[in-house]
């Protein structure tokens, strides 16, 4: 409850805290950056698993809704298509987290190659170092990677790869702890 207080006074005006999971709040700047993370992926990555098991629309839906939620003010009770779209944005989150407790690494040579790329929105910071925020999502991308695409299978079958994503995401939305603030 500590947590739920905190977010009460702590958001930036316009801001609200959305939910935790694990010791990580998510608040709604972090769906703006999310969605700006996974449109440079999506260019950077064309054949992306995680954007094409996420859904090539959840980027420009994540920063419609990040406008919408700093406009609205206390529950978002009556609210039910946004409640049930920030359920499903949880289990994404659990996923993402999930991943950071594993030993992932980002290879030189790719994180050089992405870090180019003239036609894509930028992942570097003013520090002219890959952006920590999108490093979060192509880690997750390299998880997918090593345990759905093994070999280069990354087209075969895939309907059957995102079902066993799912599968997986679901086995992470009953282990990992979270809390909703809405």
């Amino acid at each position: 409850m500590l947590i739920v207080s905190l977010a009460a006074t702590a958001a930036p005006r316009g801001d609200r805290f959305l939910f935790r999971v694990a010791d990580q709040v998510v608040a709604g700047d972090d769906l703006t950056q999310a969605g700006e993370d996974l449109t440079a992926l999506a260019c950077r990555v064309p054949d992306s698993l995680l954007v094409d098991y996420l859904g090539k629309g959840l980027a420009p839906k994540l920063r419609e809704e990040a406008v919408a939620l700093a406009k609205l003010e206390g529950p978002l009770k009556g609210h039910t298509p946004r409640i049930i779209f920030l359920g499903t944005l949880l289990r994404y989150w659990k996923l993402v987290t999930f991943v950071e407790g594993q030993e992932v690494e980002i290879p030189a040579a790719l994180e050089k190659e992405l870090a180019t790329g003239q036609s894509c929105p930028t992942v570097i910071d003013p520090d002219n170092r890959m952006r920590a925020s999108f490093r979060r999502w192509l880690r997750t991308e390299i998880y997918l990677r090593s345990r759905y695409a093994r070999a280069g299978a990354a087209s075969s079958r895939p309907e059957k790869r995102r079902e066993s994503i799912e599968l997986f995401v679901d086995s992470l939305d009953k282990q990992l702890d979270h809390e909703v603030f809405w």
